[in-house]
């Protein structure tokens, strides 16, 4: 009986002890998870802390881009206002050139249609019964009026005792009705009653590209020699 009694006591005494081991082995695991949930406490606070940092660089960054997309608008706003003034200087510009060809233009016709006067020297001798004066006016289109200034280094030969010489000029051509159109200038220089030279145009010599002459009568006979001084009129551009 007392055997027994104490084969109880002893069962009793290490359930007791495996309890407390239990209860131990408990409180030792309770430590552990509460230092492993500690741990990620100060993790997720340390994410919160680089959350709220990475959405404060973020902010930063849309508020640097806002502020680079207001100057680029401002920009580019400037530019277009450049581009359109630079356009409207532009149309000014070709208007300007536009005006200054058209005066250009206005003057060629003016210049086209303006009869100028030119002064030329001519030798001639006694067997020249024609002049060419093609070289001088070219192949323009329309007529020229030609004109005897004077004869210069003028020498002759008198046959007759009233009339010292006698020149005659003349041209041949038809005008836009082909119509004969004949000039004609008598150059004579007499010694009675009282010495002189008379220049006498019955009509005026007229020329072209097609008849560019200046016929000559006279210089033979009086074998007259020296220089044409004639003014040619018409246009020359």
């Amino acid at each position: 009986m007392r055997f027994s009694l104490l084969v109880f006591i002893l069962f009793q005494i290490g359930c007791e002890s495996n309890r407390f081991d239990n209860w131990n082995e408990m409180k030792n695991k309770i430590i552990t998870q509460e230092s492993e949930i500690n741990s990620l406490k100060k993790i997720v606070s340390n994410r919160r802390e680089d959350f709220s940092q990475l959405k404060s660089e973020i902010s930063y960054i849309n508020n640097d881009m806002q502020n680079k997309i207001i100057t680029q608008k401002s920009e580019i706003d400037s530019l277009k206002k450049i581009v359109s003034k630079e356009v409207e200087n532009f149309g000014k510009l070709r208007s300007d050139i536009g005006h200054i060809n058209n005066e250009i233009k206005n003057k060629k016709k003016e210049l086209n249609s303006k009869i100028e006067s030119q002064i030329y020297s001519i030798p001639f001798i006694p067997l020249i019964d024609k002049i060419d004066l093609s070289r001088l006016i070219g192949k323009k289109v329309g007529l020229y009026e030609v004109e005897l200034i004077n004869i210069e280094d003028l020498e002759f030969t008198g046959i007759d005792p009233n009339i010292d010489f006698q020149l005659t000029l003349s041209t041949r051509l038809l005008n836009t009705n082909k119509v004969p159109q004949n000039g004609l200038i008598s150059y004579y220089q007499y010694s009675k009653p009282q010495k002189g030279i008379i220049n006498s145009t019955s009509s005026k010599l007229m020329v072209d590209a097609q008849n560019p002459y200046i016929f000559l009568e006279g210089n033979g006979p009086y074998q007259i020699s020296g220089k044409l001084v004639l003014k040619i009129s018409g246009k020359f551009k």
